[in-house]
């Protein structure tokens, strides 16, 4: 069996890091953290012969990663989403000044 020595735990890496990891570029969505995720995944357990229980770990923190991105992506998608909003209240503010 290859011994891999991977650092598996989520919190020893930033979102900078995972994304990496699973080789997304800039404008990811949904689909690209899931095919990044399996991409990832079948590199692994083709080029290492593991046993059940390190594939499970490997598994795990996959999942766990693509649960983090997909937190992330929300989170961005919503500050995108509240800046407009915000930005069209400023306009409509500007232009109900301007018509008083």
């Amino acid at each position: 069996m290859a011994d891999l020595n991977l650092d598996l735990n989520l919190n020893h890496y930033t979102i900078d890091e995972l994304e990496d990891i699973l080789n997304l570029n800039n404008e990811y969505n949904y689909k690209d953290i899931q095919e990044g995720s399996i991409t990832v995944k079948n590199k692994i357990f083709s080029v290492a012969s593991l046993d059940e229980f390190k594939k499970n770990e490997i598994d795990r923190f996959l999942n766990d990663t693509v649960s983090r991105l997909e937190r992330n992506f929300i989170n961005n998608s919503l500050t995108l989403i509240d800046k407009k909003i915000n930005n069209i209240l400023i306009i409509l503010q500007n232009n109900k000044k301007k018509d008083e």
